[in-house]
């Protein structure tokens, strides 16, 4: 119903580039990647290693990450020089709604 919605709106703004998918945003879009960037807006207990590697050599990665309660939001960034590496950035405290999935909370 919510990606129905969704659909339907960036219609009318005739917004056509934008993809919805609707599914455990644990695993990312593997069938799309890799991405140069990806948002999450639901906290997980840890970094999603899905979503990780679903970023290019360069690649920014922005969740948030803790408990339930607080968490703290996190860039990280792919090195370009060696992409096993990756630069993590705290960016604040933050408080988002609990991701329910493999990464994340069973509910």
């Amino acid at each position: 119903a919510l990606a129905t919605r969704a659909r339907k709106i960036l219609d009318r703004l005739n917004c056509y580039n934008v993809a919805i998918r609707v599914g455990d945003g644990s695993y990312g879009w593997r069938e799309e990647a890799p991405f140069d960037a990806i948002i999450t807006t639901a906290a997980a207990p840890q970094i999603p290693p899905f979503l990780v590697d679903q970023l290019v050599p360069g690649g920014r990665l922005v969740v948030p990450v803790g408990s339930r309660d607080v968490q703290t939001l996190y860039k990280l960034t792919r090195s370009v020089d060696n992409p096993a590496e990756m630069k993590k950035e705290d960016l604040g405290g933050v408080r988002f709604v609990s991701l329910i999935g493999e990464s994340g909370w069973k509910s």
